[in-house]
């Protein structure tokens, strides 16, 4: 890979835009994502869930997404969140 020089961080930024991706980007891109669910998959239910409004459905996610977030931080030994309630004040 070719050494680049910026004059500004904007000059940086836009750089990293892929304005007209072929198939040898989508393939890195596959690749990165496969490499980041190794890495850390995400764990979801398993299942056909049904909720009555997207309200309801977003609060599952919510749910979820704490969840793993808090068994995260337990592996990690970053705290102990025995109450959700506090945990998500934190985050």
């Amino acid at each position: 890979m070719a050494v680049q020089k910026f004059n500004s961080l904007q000059e940086a930024e836009e750089a990293l835009w892929c304005i007209w991706p072929n198939q040898n980007y989508y393939d890195r891109m596959g690749d990165l994502w496969e490499i980041a669910e190794r890495i850390n998959p995400v764990p979801y239910p398993r299942g056909v869930f049904k909720f009555r409004s997207i309200e309801e459905a977003n609060e599952h996610m919510d749910k979820v997404e704490l969840e793993r977030a808090l068994e995260y931080r337990r592996r990690m030994g970053l705290a102990s969140a025995s109450d959700p309630e506090q945990a998500k004040k934190r985050f």
